[in-house]
């Protein structure tokens, strides 16, 4: 009896292991003309392909809880980095880049690197982005995914590829150009696993487009995802001088968790001083009563 038993179990087993691979098989249906956005010439390699398949696999089934919260997350910026890119020329889909490096967190750090786009204070000074005391513009979502598709375009003009625009915005140009000396190719998928470089770097490309891949079409690849509703809506003031954020929040009559979700580069509570044209983020319908109030903000300040 035992023993029907034990049998029963395993042949229920390895039905539903048969079934749920071939779920996961049947969600793999990409071609390259999917992908087609990265303008590159010539077929994927057999090894390209399954790196790409990889990635898919693992958000599919261990990584699905973190590129479904990360697709909610990006709900929010999706369309303000998307509108970015398509401005300065860069292909729409790279913006998922930024999920690979952050999850879409304007708060991600990793030793020096940090926001949306996780840049080195070298690289986000390189492309105006402002770092001091009170304000880190690596985490405004506008003003960094602005750095970002400038960066990824030099990159491209640079090398001349997507793929490698990709590896060089993770890793840095000297390394990838120390690379193709190296590896005496031009072809990314080209460059070898032997250490020289970074396997996040390696791994960053394939990564990339397999996100690109599922967030164009999540329920075909089995990931179902629950709206959050979120989105960014703001009007911008320009302040010249340092502003108590509690004093606008009680003026314009808002909650001041919004006011600093919106400003998400302020390191405290004030807009930075020495700063003349930075530019506050108010809620929709807000900026004229606070444009209005911006003197007697001014004097509050300053009494304190």
């Amino acid at each position: 009896m035992i023993q029907k038993l034990l049998i029963q179990i395993i042949i229920l087993f390895l039905f539903s292991f048969i079934v749920n691979s071939e779920e996961l098989d049947s969600s793999l249906v990409w071609s390259e003309k999917d992908i087609s956005w990265l303008g590159e010439n010539g077929s994927l390699s057999m090894d390209a392909t399954r790196k790409i398949d990889y990635f898919i696999r693992h958000f599919q089934t261990k990584g699905k809880g973190s590129i479904s919260r990360s697709l909610v997350q990006g709900e929010k910026y999706l369309p303000l980095m998307k509108e970015i890119f398509q401005k300065m020329e860069v292909p729409e889909e790279l913006v998922y880049l930024a999920l690979i490096e952050s999850g879409f967190d304007p708060h991600a750090s990793y030793k020096t690197t940090c926001g949306p786009w996780q840049f080195t204070p070298a690289t986000a000074k390189k492309y105006g982005l402002k770092i001091n005391p009170w304000i880190d513009e690596r985490k405004n979502p506008e003003k960094s995914t602005w750095a970002a598709a400038q960066y990824l375009r030099d990159l491209y003009q640079e090398f001349g590829c997507w793929y490698l625009a990709l590896a060089g915005f993770n890793a840095g140009e000297g390394p990838i150009k120390k690379a193709l000396k190296r590896y005496e190719t031009r072809d990314f998928w080209g460059f070898k696993t032997d250490g020289y470089l970074k396997k996040n770097t390696l791994n960053i490309v394939p990564k990339s487009i397999a996100a690109a891949l599922i967030a164009q079409d999540p329920e075909r690849y089995g990931i179902a995802l629950q709206s959050s509703g979120d989105s960014l809506s703001y009007e911008k003031v320009t302040v010249s001088q340092e502003i108590d954020l509690r004093e606008i929040a009680r003026i314009a009559e808002v909650d001041l968790k919004e006011l600093k979700e919106l400003n998400p580069e302020l390191k405290k509570l004030s807009t930075p001083p020495d700063y003349p044209e930075y530019e506050l983020k108010v809620p929709t319908g807000k900026k004229e009563i606070v444009e209005k109030n911006l003197d007697t903000l001014y004097k509050a300040k300053r009494a304190q």
